[in-house]
């Protein structure tokens, strides 16, 4: 009310990102995950993710927390670790194809209960930047592609100049 300072945590490895989810401060700090008392200040546990160090701390590792779990994204290790929200034991890792790098989640979709990650793709020139589809109560299925549209490319004899060629 004041604006005196409550508390004070000292993170030797600085702050990625934090996000307040029911009355607990997750702390994302290189490859820790710290859950810290909003009120005292207290760190209430830590999660080892045994992941790198990132090359860029920029878009390295993201955090993201619903009511069931708690997804930790790494870009250079190119995958997504969940953790249960309760317990904080690793439930699933998701470890992305050959070329695919876990960027950060995008969007929670609240009708169907899935979550949305975006990713980069470094394998092609297009589609770079494809969205992972997952389903918290199917965590096991595993990763698909959509079917792509077959499309054909060519150049044709202009209509108007039949010297010049169109796509």
């Amino acid at each position: 009310a004041d604006g005196s300072l409550r508390w004070q945590v000292e993170l030797p490895n600085a702050s990625d990102e934090m996000v307040l989810v029911d009355d607990l401060l997750y702390v994302l700090s290189l490859n820790e995950i710290l859950l810290i008392s909003p009120e005292s200040g207290q760190v209430m546990h830590t999660i080892d993710t045994q992941t790198s160090t990132p090359i860029d701390r920029d878009f390295g590792m993201t955090l993201y927390v619903d009511e069931s779990y708690i997804y930790y994204s790494h870009y250079d290790d190119a995958l997504i670790l969940i953790y249960d929200i309760n317990s904080y034991e690793l439930v699933k890792r998701i470890e992305l194809p050959e070329g695919y790098h876990a960027n950060r989640h995008n969007f929670h979709d609240k009708e169907t209960g899935k979550q949305y990650f975006s990713l980069y793709n470094r394998t092609q020139y297009v589609a770079q930047a494809p969205i992972l589809e997952i389903d918290p109560t199917d965590l096991d299925s595993p990763i698909e592609f959509e079917q792509e549209p077959d499309m054909n490319v060519e150049l044709t004899a202009s209509k108007e100049n039949p010297q010049e060629q169109e796509l």
